[in-house]
């Protein structure tokens, strides 16, 4: 289950549950076959597309790479995905879960809040979801979208998003007008 996130609401703030509705009996819901006007218990209601787009950030984020945290990132344009992203290293890179980052080996009293993911004993192998996100969609389809992250982003992302034309960034418990 994944934990509760905000809603969209009309003042911008986002604030409820993001994990995705799924149907079937394996759920607890109906099937697909079950005709569900006729069941008066489901609920058939739509989540918003800031919740629909943040439940799929955070399925993306299962792919992630990293001891520490799984971190997943949906940038949308005109209500169509174009790109996805998860923290973890380059693709051939060291991967964090086979104990090949540093930063990855560290328990948190070795490791001290606010210290360096570039440099030292706590340099890690891994980019951001938002920077994978972003590799991977060409500039012209990121200006004036929007990009759905699982946790707010760091001071070096929200450069990168900004410089990146997207014009607003969504995660739960916060929204960002970049422009």
């Amino acid at each position: 289950m994944l934990p509760p996130t905000p809603r969209s609401t009309e003042s911008g703030t986002v604030g409820g549950s993001f994990a995705p509705a799924f149907s079937g009996s394996a759920a607890g819901g109906v099937t697909v076959d079950e005709d569900m006007s006729q069941n008066p218990r489901v609920d058939i209601s739509r989540p918003s597309w800031d919740e629909y787009f943040l439940g799929i950030a955070a399925a993306v984020s299962a792919r992630a790479d990293c001891r520490r945290r799984r971190v997943g990132a949906v940038l949308v344009a005109n209500n169509r995905i174009v790109a996805t992203g998860y923290n973890g290293a380059p693709s051939g890179g060291p991967s964090c879960l086979a104990g090949e980052c540093p930063r990855g080996l560290l328990d948190a009293q070795t490791l001290t809040p606010g210290s360096s993911y570039d440099t030292g004993s706590g340099a890690c192998v891994a980019l951001h979801a938002e920077q994978n996100c972003l590799l991977y969609a060409d500039r012209s389809r990121a200006e004036h979208a929007t990009i759905y992250i699982t946790h707010e982003p760091c001071d070096g992302c929200r450069r990168m998003i900004a410089g990146s034309g997207v014009i607003r960034a969504v995660w739960p418990g916060g929204v960002w007008q970049v422009r």
